[in-house]
């Protein structure tokens, strides 16, 4: 009859071939979680790239006209002005190319502070994008690392669960066999090693020789259930009865 440690031995190599395959397909699934997550991201990243390139394309519009209106006030005033100096008769004289000048300058100015609101509309839709982004790439990676550490704490359950099942299996065979072999006469003839009427192999005996020894009761009884039998099956052994 094998040892329960035989039992136990197998029965963990079959829940570890069953966990490593299970994390082939956690791993496969959380694969295919990153991908659906950075299409997802890169789908926000677009619709909010459009949305700035049409304000962009607003705001130029908007600052083209404001050019424009400074244009039309340029030409106006010196459409006025060489008038009311043709009128007096001034039309070539240092006052209506003073005042000439001057309105240059005011369009000059006009255009200057047209530029400066122009580029700071610009300036804040830019850092408006740059901060929509990086809240994309920010949520992109919160999502990442939760759907790893789930990933992780599945893998982690399942290796706990199948360890579980692979003890109690091997507590179920090695109980079972225990009663096949005292129902066959308390395993004599079996074939077990020195096991004698025990149904106890010697590396079971010599297990709890060590852990009597060193005292570990404790140890003993959770390897072995039924360390009562383990008992009278090594006082037979070195007392003969």
């Amino acid at each position: 009859m094998s040892s329960y440690s035989g039992y136990l031995a197998q029965a963990q190599q079959d829940a570890l071939a069953q966990q490593e395959e299970y994390e082939k397909k956690r791993k496969a699934q959380l694969k295919k979680v990153f991908a659906n997550l950075e299409q997802t991201a890169a789908g926000m990243n677009s619709r909010h790239q459009k949305a700035f390139d049409s304000q962009m394309q607003a705001t130029e519009q908007q600052y083209r006209g404001l050019y424009d209106r400074n244009a039309i006030r340029e030409a106006v005033s010196r459409k006025t002005v060489a008038e009311q100096m043709a009128n007096l008769g001034l039309g070539d004289s240092g006052l209506n190319r003073s005042q000439q000048t001057a309105i240059a300058t005011t369009r000059s100015k006009a255009d200057a502070n047209t530029a400066l609101q122009q580029q700071a509309a610009i300036n804040g839709l830019r850092e408006e994008l740059f901060n929509v982004l990086a809240g994309n790439e920010q949520w992109l990676g919160e999502q990442k690392a939760k759907a790893e550490t789930q990933a992780q704490t599945d893998m982690q359950n399942s290796l706990e669960a199948l360890m579980a099942q692979a003890n109690d299996s091997a507590k179920a065979q090695y109980n079972a066999a225990v009663s096949a072999a005292k129902a066959n006469g308390g395993g004599s003839g079996s074939g077990s090693s020195g096991s004698g009427s025990s149904g106890y192999s010697a590396s079971d005996l010599s297990q709890y020789i060590r852990l009597l020894g060193n005292n570990d009761y404790y140890a003993g009884t959770r390897f072995y259930p039924h360390y009562v039998e383990l008992v009278y099956a090594l006082r037979k052994r070195v007392l003969g009865r």
